[in-house]
């Protein structure tokens, strides 16, 4: 199985932000996968820009989940990161959806992600990658197409 992150920015250059946490978040963690770049709506706290966003699939690494989430908040501050409004703007944001097929929460960390099935955003990109099908058997989760999220591309 596999460590599945997703990073998001909706400030500045989103594009270089997202390049510039797949460069620390690799100096860290061994990449295997990695889906295209979407872009979205805002979701919660509508009255900000759309966001970028993009999922990455990692070897599990030899650590536990607070670990790593420590190792995710480090990177959003060195990449500017401020938390003014909750759910608001941001020039990256890095959240880790599953370890392996793990469940856990706790007060820092819910894993996995509690919010994964309501977010087109993170489905789409998602169900690109190997893992796919087995977190979609085992979490039951159904790619949504409300037209919230669209590969950049496009």
């Amino acid at each position: 199985m596999s460590l599945i992150i997703s990073i998001g920015s909706n400030q500045g250059h989103r594009l270089k932000f997202l390049g510039q946490a797949k460069v620390l978040l690799n100096e860290k963690f061994q990449l295997i996968a990695e889906s295209q770049v979407y872009e979205s709506f805002a979701v919660d706290y509508t009255n900000q820009p759309h966001f970028l966003n993009q999922i990455l699939e990692y070897q599990t690494p030899k650590m536990d989940g607070e670990s790593i989430l420590r190792i995710c908040q480090e990177i959003e501050i060195v990449l500017g990161r401020i938390r003014t409004i909750a759910k608001g703007p941001r020039t990256i944001d890095i959240d880790i959806l599953f370890i392996d097929d793990l469940s856990q929460q706790s007060a820092a960390l819910t894993i996995p992600h509690s919010e994964i099935q309501n977010r087109e955003f993170i489905l789409k990109p998602l169900a690109e990658l190997p893992s796919f099908p087995y977190l979609a058997k085992k979490f039951n989760l159904i790619v949504l197409d409300n037209k919230q999220a669209w590969p950049l591309s496009s």
